[in-house]
């Protein structure tokens, strides 16, 4: 009733101003107020086209939907008959009227017109850019709206004007759930949105410029037929249309997961969640980084042929991350027990399990898929910790909980103390530690010998020098000793350090910059001149204070995880008797240059010298070709850090003259020499003669490297001969025995030509120097299933030519008969340490697999 006064009082003043319209207007009137009340009437809605003073059958219309308007408001009572009455023509100046009709008036500008176009272009109905001006295309809109609202049983007039009940409804979300949709034809910044969706879902490839075309419609039906194709069932219309639910379904990061594949080279955190998953399984050895590399694409084809032996029909064994591995992998309530794993298993599941432990912090000596004491123990330790029954065996229980985000850290199982007498899996953890602090060398073997005992009695000095309570210095691991060890926040910082400063911080920090290759001398516990130098390199390519002083910063980078590793250690003067990196890197050179007899080692030794002459000789035959600097080299017994650096970074010319069976020896030599340290010719080959082992091994590095066959070492032949990266000899194996470690290494080539390590083997070789003789051997070739020594009246397994003339073979534990019955366990015990009579022994098993795998011709390098 008020609202009904008010508009009357609002109308009696408007009734005095337009008296000269007492008798109203209709059809036939013209002149300016006709003019007027047609403005009103189109800036209302009520109108559409020009104000032309002429009041004919459109205005009469317009003028009969604003009386039926006023009807329905409650504001007239006679019925609409087209006649602009003075009632009408109030009714039509009247604020009252205007605040019930609209907000906004076409024309308006302003931060709410603004604001109700960026509700339109979210919804859709939005052509152009939100301008806060209130024209043409946001009437379009709201109109369009309004027509959704009547679709919706709301009583609406479809004006195009922002009214009261309209711009509530356009803001209220559960209404306006249904109403987005664009299609074909639109152009406006919703378009754009979703081509830049449809873009990151590989899906769209155009240039994302907010018009709705063909190329926009087509990926738009193909995200549509994207489960129609899968399932054979629709989500949503196949329509091109993108409507409310094809829109929630685009942003849907779960659905859209499963649009396309991941594959190597892919990034994001998808990627990371499918590496972390893989992980947890035992599939892969570290967290996820967010790249898929080629361990993240071997982990993957290993998981789905383990769903494949599973009985899992729907997963292809091709390496990818697509949507129905990534449904398995993230499926936790699916259970990959097979069977208990214990001492003597073996296989992909054991070295799964293997994989697990040591990225929970537990070690069983290396994933070997071998289940053996090692195992065993890391296992007890695990369900120590766990709570469980000490069994030693991955029960049903052990694996459920190893394989979950339950599973404890080994840094959270109760220690014990350790001494030379331990073994097993927290000797592995300790000496894992030690060794990443560069403390100790080689490899986790967990046994407590005597490198392990001086490693500890380094940390204890350390720990000691800190102030930590409980430290004896006497090469025990104490329980104390370990947690503080263990924990988070150590580093070996004991105090600051000048140059000329002693102490075992320096010791730490000259052994922690051998491991990051700034320095290669032998650590000591002076810091002198060099390692500060070092200690400076190291600074500066890490964001750390150049001081070149040993401070808690400093070796807090240093032993970050993180910390950068350089390409080569400072340089420093070199003389005979000197070992390290630097003495390596000179040889790497002489020994491409075809100037070193034997492999690059890190001793500067005679050899060294001879060949550092050799190439002083060949710089007198290059001439005016020979480097600037080559005078620089003085003598063949030293060598200063300038003349190293430019050894190892200039381009020295090699090519003389080609090199054939008339050449000099040493000409001769120097292409044997490099055939040599490419596993193309053997150990006794190297004589300076030019025989048909020189020519064959010539032929083979031209056949591998695409030159003529010609057995002539010709410009072209020796361009690639003595380049840096010339190929190896492309066989599929090559063996490597190490007499330091005593362990075979197999290496195979992969598809691109380069060689990765498969396979680590423990062995026995000689027991006096130089029985199991050091170099390349390439006249190798399996030899027979069993063979009889009969010399030392034993028989063993599997045997391997390695070199004929010694009887150096590769084989098995030795037997007293030919009968698998009679081995004879110490040569089984010894399998680690030195105790054969030149031969290299391995177990039954790697003897086997040398033996099947490795043809004739198979590179053995012995060093």
């Amino acid at each position: 009733m008020r609202r009904f006064i008010s508009i009357l009082l609002v109308l009696a003043m408007l009734l005095a101003s337009v008296s000269a319209l007492a008798e109203g207007m209709q059809s036939g009137a013209k002149g300016e107020n006709v003019t007027d009340l047609q403005k009103r009437l189109i800036e209302l809605g009520f109108l559409t086209g020009k104000a032309d003073g002429i009041f004919g059958k459109n205005t009469a219309q317009a003028v009969s939907a604003f009386q039926e308007y006023l009807i329905r408001q409650g504001l007239r009572e006679t019925p609409a008959d087209g006649i602009a009455d003075p009632a009408t023509v109030a009714y039509l100046n009247s604020q009252t009227v205007k605040d019930l009709l609209y907000h906004m008036v076409k024309g308006e500008r302003g931060e709410q017109v603004l604001a109700q176009q960026k509700r339109l272009l979210e919804l859709g109905l939005l052509n152009g850019a939100a301008d806060g001006v209130y024209g043409d295309s946001t009437q379009k809109a709201v109109r369009e709206f309004q027509q959704y609202m009547a679709d919706h049983g709301v009583r609406v007039e479809l004006t195009g004007l922002a009214d009261k009940k309209t711009v509530e409804l356009l803001n209220d979300e559960e209404f306006a759930a249904d109403v987005f949709r664009l299609e074909k034809g639109d152009d406006n910044d919703a378009v754009k949105t979703l081509q830049e969706r449809l873009t990151e879902l590989g899906l769209f490839s155009e240039t994302c410029n907010g018009r709705f075309g063909d190329a926009t419609e087509d990926a738009v039906k193909a995200f549509q037929t994207y489960r129609i194709d899968k399932k054979g069932e629709p989500d949503v219309s196949v329509d091109g249309v993108v409507d409310r639910a094809t829109n929630e379904l685009l942003y849907d990061e779960d659905y859209c997961d499963s649009l396309y594949d991941i594959s190597k080279g892919a990034k994001g955190d998808l990627v990371t969640a499918v590496q972390n998953r893989l992980s947890v399984l035992g599939f892969l050895t570290e967290d996820g980084d967010g790249e898929f590399g080629s361990a993240t694409e071997k982990a993957v084809r290993e998981y789905q042929q383990a769903l494949l032996d599973r009985g899992v029909t729907d997963v292809a064994v091709n390496g990818t991350a697509d949507s129905a591995t990534r449904r398995w992998l993230f499926d936790e309530s699916y259970e990959y027990y097979t069977g208990d794993l214990d001492k003597g298993s073996k296989g992909e599941e054991v070295r799964r399990l293997q994989n697990r432990l040591s990225l929970l912090g537990y070690s069983s000596g290396g994933a070997d898929g071998n289940y053996g004491k090692n195992t065993e123990s890391t296992v007890k330790t695990f369900q120590q910790g766990a709570g469980l029954p000490e069994t030693g065996t991955a029960d049903r229980a052990t694996q459920s909980l190893i394989y979950s985000d339950r599973a404890q850290p080994a840094a959270l199982v109760i220690l014990q103390d350790l001494t030379t007498k331990s073994k097993g899996a927290a000797v592995t953890r300790l000496q894992e530690k030690l060794i990443s602090y560069g403390f100790l060398e080689g490899k986790a073997d967990g046994s407590y010998g005597k490198k392990t005992k001086a490693a500890v009695e380094i940390i204890e000095g350390v720990l000691e020098a800190q102030g930590v309570k409980g430290v004896v210095k006497n090469g025990t691991a104490s329980v104390a000793e370990q947690e503080a060890f263990y924990a988070d926040a150590f580093v070996p910082y004991v105090a600051n350090y000048r140059r000329g400063d002693s102490g075992i911080g320096v010791y730490c920090v000259e052994e922690r910059l051998n491991a990051l290759n700034y320095s290669d001398l032998a650590p000591d516990d002076v810091f002198d001149e060099h390692n500060a130098k070092a200690l400076k390199k190291f600074q500066q390519a890490n964001g750390v204070i150049e001081s070149g002083m040993i401070d808690l910063p400093t070796v807090r980078a240093l032993y970050s995880a993180d910390a950068a590793v350089s390409d080569f250690p400072l340089r420093r003067d070199l003389a005979k008797g000197d070992s390290g990196k630097s003495v390596t890197d000179v040889e790497n050179v002489l020994s491409r240059l075809g100037f070193l007899n034997g492999l690059p080692g890190s001793v500067y030794d005679g050899d060294t010298a001879d060949a550092i002459g050799l190439l002083r000789e060949h710089f007198t035959k290059l001439g005016d070709r020979k480097p600037a600097w080559a005078d620089e080299l003085a003598d063949n017994d030293s060598l200063s850090a300038d003349v190293q650096e430019k050894l190892i970074r200039e381009n020295i010319p090699a090519y003389l003259s080609d090199i054939t069976g008339a050449s000099s020896k040493s000409q001769i030599l120097r292409v044997q020499r490099r055939l040599y340290s490419l596993y193309y010719m053997g150990r006794n080959s190297t004589d300076g003669k030019w025989g048909d082992d020189t020519r064959n091994a010539l032929k083979s590095f031209q056949r591998a490297n695409g030159l003529p066959e010609s057995g002539i070492a010709d410009r072209a032949t020796q361009q690639a001969l003595f380049a840096d990266g010339a190929p190896t000899n492309p066989t599929p194996y090559y063996l490597k025995v190490s007499l330091d470690e005593q362990r075979v290494y197999a290496f195979e080539r992969g598809e691109n030509g380069e060689y990765t390590q498969i396979r680590e083997m423990k062995c026995s070789t000689g027991i006096r120097d130089g029985s199991t003789p050091r170099g390349v051997y390439v006249d190798t070739w399996p030899q027979e299933r069993w063979h009889y020594f009969k010399k030392f009246f034993c028989w063993a397994q599997y045997t391997f030519v390695i070199y004929l003339q010694g009887d150096i073979l590769f084989h098995s534990v030795l037997y007293s008969h030919k009968s698998e019955n009679s081995l004879t366990r110490s040569s089984l015990y010894n399998l680690g340490r030195r105790a054969s009579h030149g031969c290299v022994r391995l177990s039954v098993e790697d003897a086997k697999w040398v033996y099947e795998h490795c043809a004739k011709g198979t590179p053995v390098i012995i060093y």
